[in-house]
């Protein structure tokens, strides 16, 4: 028997809403230079998930932003990994009406501010998908994804609902730094 040429494999992660989870662990591996033990960190904030929350709906809806606050402040702001792996976290946008220029306008200026050498990092929340934006360009944001998305255009993202590709949520936008 042969398989039809369109038919693939599924992979891994690709039928769970994990990618909040994944965004919080790559930003620590990146810029952490990978010293993070990602499978324990995945541990803790599953673990913190489910006190809370039904482990359920985290994989078939995903994290909103109260709860991937909830998972910054209990696990990556306290105890070990603050005191490991220290990193602020900025929601700069939140409770603001800003259009999507200005948003990835402001992300640019901090990624390029001459001191960041793998010290920062935004992690990115759209209407579908978080990911964790290391770099910009002129026409392009550049990820560090769960998905092995490497990047994506600016042109793709609109604060209105399904205008563009990429619908972004303000209110889930977190500037994340390294203290040296």
């Amino acid at each position: 028997m042969t398989l039809p040429r369109d038919v693939h494999a599924s992979r891994q992660g690709q039928h769970d809403y994990l990618c909040g989870i994944y965004s919080l662990i790559n930003t620590l591996s990146y810029l952490y230079d990978g010293r993070v033990r990602r499978e324990k960190l995945m541990y803790r904030l599953l673990s913190s998930y489910k006190r809370r929350w039904d482990l359920f709906d985290l994989l078939t809806l995903g994290l909103d932003e109260e709860q991937m606050d909830h998972l910054i402040g209990d696990v990556l702001l306290k105890g070990h990994y603050a005191r490991h792996y220290p990193l602020n976290f900025h929601t700069p946008f939140r409770y603001r009406s800003l259009r999507s220029r200005q948003i990835l306008s402001d992300i640019s200026d901090w990624l390029a501010l001459p001191e960041n050498q793998a010290q920062r990092v935004v992690i990115l929340g759209t209407s579908w998908h978080w990911s964790v934006v290391v770099r910009t360009d002129a026409t392009r944001l550049f990820l560090f994804d769960s998905l092995g998305i490497r990047s994506q255009r600016r042109d793709t993202f609109s604060v209105q609902p399904e205008l563009k590709r990429h619908t972004l949520l303000p209110d889930a936008i977190y500037f994340v730094e390294r203290e040296f």
